[in-house]
């Protein structure tokens, strides 16, 4: 490799490839196994006794996770792996296979039931302190905001196993700690799984009133507004008439009945609050202003105005600003606008006839009136 080695005059610099060490392998549980697929009508005793069955081992602690079907198990001594996979997929619990995956050791747990303006160091110091938490070497704290929790780390993997046998209380408030399996989610420890939470509202804002206004006339509309929504479980409180501003609220309709309900519940507000304003952004307000003076004539043309799809768009007319708006989607507004721009510019350019032969008729009156002085005033 010392000899050098030139390709179209330039010397290239060669250098012997060394491969990088082989990632060192993931240490996992021997006594713990992840569950996937399990049917939505297998209860927590008849996991129980499958897998007691299937294992010949006992399980001491099951913990569904966040996402359906899923569940981590503990048992009293390490279980055969490749024994209990093969038995579940010989033999389905409630119509379904079930899935044995292994779980890796976790150093982390997540703490949840604390103040609300606790901070990320005042866990920090707090977990950190053996006298008070009971164990010490924290390697991370992170403060998940939407969740409502933070992922306390620790160097040593049996700290995160001891700090959960012991009740903590940071600023009067008495903590929920886990220990945290990344496999299963933000999970909780019941015993008939994860309860569901409800959602409260969201009331989504910078919304066009001229736009929702369209939406409360229009059934059509308004009723394929709601179905949008509906999709991600969402149902529109709608304001009174008179009361529109540029907020609509929205609230949750989720249950624990519905698949995969606290994976849709992270994503909840974002996912209406986007569906919502893609809606609104297929609508388009345009507002034509017209002459105080041709006004009336205006309108009277605006009466007779034929409109091929009157479900897709609305004319609403502001009198005291002398104002046409039309409210709708892009195309039904756009054809309802050029109609509109059409009656203003005959009625102006009626009305710029009628001027001219209004002034035409005062200069042949001025004439006449001129010549009849003149001839007056020779006959005089």
């Amino acid at each position: 490799m010392s000899k050098n080695l030139r390709v179209d005059g330039q010397i290239l610099n060669v250098k012997r490839y060394v491969p990088p060490p082989p990632p060192k392998p993931v240490p996992k549980y021997d006594d713990k196994v992840f569950i996937t697929n399990i049917s939505p009508t297998t209860t927590k005793d008849g996991l129980e006794n499958f897998l007691e069955n299937k294992s010949e081992c006992i399980p001491e602690e099951i913990i569904f996770g966040e996402a359906e079907g899923t569940a981590l198990v503990t048992f009293d001594q390490p279980p055969d792996m490749e024994k209990l996979q093969t038995a579940c997929m010989k033999r389905p619990l409630d119509g379904s296979h079930l899935s044995i995956h292994p779980v890796p050791i976790t150093d982390c747990i997540v703490v949840t039931g604390y103040k609300e303006n606790t901070s990320s160091d005042t866990m920090e110091y707090y977990f950190d302190n053996k006298r008070r938490s009971g164990v010490e070497g924290v390697r991370e704290v992170k403060l998940v905001q939407d969740e409502r929790k933070f992922l306390v780390c620790f160097t040593d993997p049996d700290s995160a196993l001891q700090v959960c046998n012991k009740t903590h209380t940071v600023e009067g408030q008495v903590l929920k700690v886990q220990v945290y399996y990344e496999c299963l989610g933000q999970a909780a420890l019941d015993d008939d799984g994860p309860k569901f939470k409800s959602l409260k509202p969201i009331v989504i804002q910078n919304l066009n009133p001229k736009k929702i206004e369209f939406l409360l006339n229009s059934d059509t509309n308004k009723m394929a507004f709601e179905k949008q929504l509906s999709r991600h479980y969402a149902d529109v409180e709608w304001p009174d008439i008179k009361e529109i501003k540029d907020t609509i609220k929205v609230n949750c309709s989720l249950t624990e009945e519905v698949k995969d309900c606290r994976k849709l519940a992270k994503t909840w507000a974002k996912a209406v609050s986007t569906e919502a304003e893609k809606f609104f952004s297929m609508l388009t307000v345009n507002e034509i202003q017209t002459l105080q003076e041709a006004w009336e004539d205006v309108l009277k043309h605006l009466r007779e105005i034929s409109i091929s799809n009157p479900e897709s768009v609305a004319i609403r007319v502001v009198k005291e600003d002398c104002k046409i708006v039309i409210v709708g989607h892009k195309m039904p507004v756009d054809e309802v606008a050029e109609k509109v721009d059409s009656i203003i510019k005959d009625v102006a350019a009626e009305h710029d006839r009628k001027n001219f032969k209004l002034q035409k008729k005062l200069v042949l009156n001025t004439f006449s009136f001129l010549y009849y002085c003149i001839y007056i005033f020779w006959i005089k």
